[in-house]
């Protein structure tokens, strides 16, 4: 669009030969909007979507593996990068003095080196084997797409590159930002946490002396004596894949990201390590050091230590605990008159956040409309031209008297003044549907409601009213919040909570089958799902619950005859059909 910065979306691997790209804009749109597809990648072979590719005689180690124990915490702030859908390395989430949860990832120069890198780069976490077992697939849901380049190496002289991530991982990603020490190793050994050849997650263990050292790999010019030497792994290797992957010390903190070596399973000697010590301030520019980002308090702190937020969930505190119902009429905004005389079809809330990340919405809903009738839930822009979200819901699924949550299926980051509200798509059926009215005397107030194709701001009115809409947001208990220095909650005793999927998307292999197919979803991880088979003559010939086992559902075929079937999916209460070919014995 000319008014508005060009961005870019990286979409994550699909599993699949068809791809539906829906763009929704807003029906008065006065300016013309301009879409690209600049790449597609399409796989003709497995690229990491599934289970590993290497070989079974391969020495990595699992990182859920039992001699991986001791890094438990720490295996969760590495995560796989995808880099403009062709090619993988390793990244590392990494801490900060001010412990506050600022997104950034460490990786290699040779990875990312420019903008446009950095914005179609998709960073995959949780990316391991449920167990020790190198079987199953590995979930591919816990992923952020897109990122901001803050620094690199200059003129590719240090290999390291910092990225900040286009949003914070929630509390499902279970993340941890990982320290650094500045400093020269303080004893023998290292450790490296990586995705050899994009594969699950791998540990390698070093016992020997960490060596200083200088990399003369073909066509390189980097800084001499900037690179650890790492003489002999004891215990795993990395391969192509484990670039930008950390090196940590004793300690398991940073001190370097890999640049490459002759390292492999049957030789795991020499891999050099870009030293953590001279992308510190080697240069004294912000956008060629990790100094200005990493110590953003101006400590002096030569170390620090790796950080595991508590994550808790809350609502912005604009709200006082008065609560009373939201009543309108032509006559009397505070007078209910049975009907909405006034059709007011939407209500919302205007919402200043500063770059958080907002997971769902709350609505203080007093009296459910009528079941044959929908609820939409909305977050807009700041002046309602554009829908950042939007799902409509059953009335039946909602709760009288109580603080109905709705959860997003991504998180959205929302960096300056948004509305949030609920719109009632029909109105002859939400006579008794109202929300939850607070009483509130701030000047700051700017709740509105929608008729007549128009907002009109409450304040207008002469009313000190807020609405009870809340959006939900992430944040660490550890760090302290500046924004919200006291919380306040409308007093409503029963809550709600309702999530509601965005789509259910799974494949189905092999096709044909002769013993058993397997069903596996994409986005979500489902414990339990209600299959059942169907011939062609409409009759129910098999049914049951499946669980799920190392990321799939297998569903038994051996006692059917050969031929084609329907295949009934039931889960989270959206039912599927897929036609299925059992081949004959």
């Amino acid at each position: 669009s000319p008014f508005s910065t060009p961005t870019i979306f990286a979409s994550p691997l699909i599993a699949d030969d068809t791809l539906i790209i829906h763009i929704r804009e807003p029906l008065h749109n006065s300016a013309q909007s301009h879409y690209v597809i600049g790449q597609i990648s399409h796989g003709f072979k497995d690229i990491g979507l599934g289970g590993s590719r290497l070989r079974s005689s391969d020495c990595h180690i699992n990182i859920n593996c039992p001699e991986a124990a001791e890094w438990s915490m720490q295996k969760n702030s590495v995560c796989r990068l995808l880099i403009r859908g062709m090619r993988y390395c390793t990244g590392t989430l990494v801490n900060t003095t001010a412990n506050n949860s600022i997104p950034y990832i460490l990786t290699a120069n040779h990875c990312i080196q420019t903008e446009a890198e950095a914005l179609s780069t998709v960073f995959y976490f949780k990316y391991e084997y449920p167990d020790c077992n190198n079987i199953g697939s590995p979930p591919t849901n816990f992923n952020i797409s897109g990122s901001e380049l803050i620094a690199t190496g200059k003129d590719k002289r240090l290999d390291f590159t910092l990225v900040r991530m286009s949003q914070t991982p929630p509390a499902s990603f279970n993340v941890y930002y990982s320290g650094w020490d500045i400093d020269s190793p303080h004893s023998a050994g290292g450790s490296c946490i990586h995705h050899p050849s994009g594969t699950p997650k791998r540990l390698a263990i070093s016992d020997e002396n960490i060596q200083t050292s200088s990399f003369t790999g073909s066509n390189t010019n980097f800084i001499r004596n900037s690179h650890w030497r790492v003489p002999e792994w004891s215990q795993g290797t990395t391969e192509g894949g484990s670039s930008g992957s950390a090196l940590l010390n004793a300690s398991k903190q940073i001190i370097g990201t890999l640049t490459g070596g002759q390292s492999s399973c049957e030789n795991p000697i020499n891999d050099y390590f870009s030293k953590f010590s001279f992308a510190w301030d080697y240069y004294t520019e912000p956008q060629y050091q990790l100094k200005t980002w990493l110590d953003p308090i101006n400590s002096g702190q030569t170390s620090c230590n790796g950080f595991s937020p508590k994550f808790t969930i809350d609502s912005i505190p604009v709200f006082s605990p008065q609560t009373t119902m939201l009543t309108v009429s032509s006559s009397d905004v505070r007078n209910w008159s049975g009907t909405n005389e006034m059709n007011m079809r939407c209500f919302a809330n205007s919402v200043d956040l500063n770059n958080q990340s907002v997971i769902g919405l709350t609505a203080g809903i007093h009296t459910v409309g009528d079941e044959r009738g929908t609820t939409s839930f909305f977050v807009w822009n700041e002046d309602f031209s554009q829908i950042l979200y939007e799902r409509e819901v059953d009335n039946s699924q909602l709760h009288a008297n109580a603080a109905n949550t709705i959860y997003f299926p991504k998180p959205i980051v929302l960096t300056k003044k948004f509305n949030i509200g609920v719109c009632y798509n029909q109105p002859d059926h939400f006579t008794g549907g109202s929300l939850f009215l607070i009483d509130d005397t701030s000047p700051t107030i700017d709740a509105s409601f929608y008729n007549n194709k128009q907002w009109t701001a409450y304040r207008s009115m002469n009313l000190n009213y807020n609405l009870a809409l809340q959006p939900l947001i992430t944040f660490a208990q550890d760090t302290t919040n500046s924004y919200y220095p006291t919380l306040f909650y409308y007093s409503l005793q029963q809550q709600q909570s309702i999530t509601i999927p965005d789509n259910i998307i799974c494949k189905i292999f092999p096709q044909p089958a002769s013993e058993q197919c397997y069903v596996q979803f994409l986005n979500t991880w489902y414990q339990r799902i209600d299959c059942a088979i169907i011939d062609l003559n409409g009759s129910l010939v098999w049914s049951n619950s499946i669980e799920n086992t190392n990321g799939v559902h297998a569903i038994p075929l051996n006692n059917l005859i050969g031929g084609t079937y329907l295949l009934r999916i039931t889960v989270a209460g959206i039912t599927q059909h897929f036609k299925i070919i059992k081949t004959p014995q």
